[in-house]
């Protein structure tokens, strides 16, 4: 990999070495200043200049995928990531930059593949458990889904969006206490979340535990009066 220890600016390295054969890892820093910078026009200039001298750098074509992204260009950004995995198959950014590119795209299948290669490099990243999780769901592998959760909740702790899905996933097939256990950890991270507070007094009720339902419901109340009011037509809340 090329040495990022470069400071000059990508415009004053231009200016100072434009007749010369620059230095790759000095390029490569320069383009990578301008693009910190936002100058992505000068940071793929830099970068394509980079491999003008020599094609084989996959960090170069990883971050030329980023310029593509950041400008729109979904389609320059896949081929350059393309490019990535032909010279390093084993990059694990690549991979998930490719999962969520394809994801956007709805080319679900794609996603997958790229995503489970991320997984299989790095297992203990959390970082493409969610958005796969999210996938399967699309495809209504919800199975797939709550498995691929729950790894990533052992990884990180601190995704409320991660536990309430969970907790629904859980809920579908009547596994209340799980359920149960990932709300009140999504409540944890986000105590002001009506939502989760009435999902939390079904969940109750279908436990037998009405005094506890009614307590989260009312805590709905306090939250959005209007809201949660709406649900007290509902036939699980007749009991109450």
């Amino acid at each position: 990999m090329v040495n990022l220890g470069y400071n000059q600016t990508g415009k004053e390295y231009l200016a100072i070495n434009k007749y010369f054969i620059m230095n790759l890892n000095e390029l490569f820093a320069a383009g990578k200043e301008a693009y910190k910078k936002g100058d992505l026009e000068q940071a793929k200039s830099l970068y394509q200049e980079v491999l003008k001298q020599d094609y084989s750098q996959y960090v170069v074509h990883f971050c030329l995928g980023l310029v593509a992204q950041q400008q729109g260009d979904q389609e320059g950004a896949l081929s350059y990531y393309q490019e990535t995995v032909k010279y390093n198959p084993d990059f694990f950014d690549v991979h998930h930059n490719l999962g969520n590119l394809y994801q956007n795209r709805k080319e679900f299948d794609q996603a997958i593949i790229h995503y489970q290669k991320a997984i299989q490099l790095q297992p203990d990243n959390f970082y493409p458990y969610a958005p796969l999780g999210r996938i399967y769901i699309e495809q209504n592998k919800k199975e797939q889904a709550r498995e691929t959760f729950t790894k990533f909740l052992s990884l990180n702790q601190n995704d409320y969006e991660i536990y309430a899905l969970t907790a629904f996933l859980c809920q579908e097939v009547q596994r209340f206490e799980e359920a149960k256990n990932y709300y009140l950890e999504a409540l944890r991270l986000n105590p002001q979340h009506k939502v989760y507070y009435l999902n939390l007094a079904v969940i109750y009720k279908d436990l037998g535990q009405f005094d506890q339902a009614l307590i989260f419901y009312n805590k709905s109340l306090e939250i959005d009066n209007k809201y949660s009011k709406g649900f007290l037509i509902a036939p699980w809340f007749i009991l109450f």
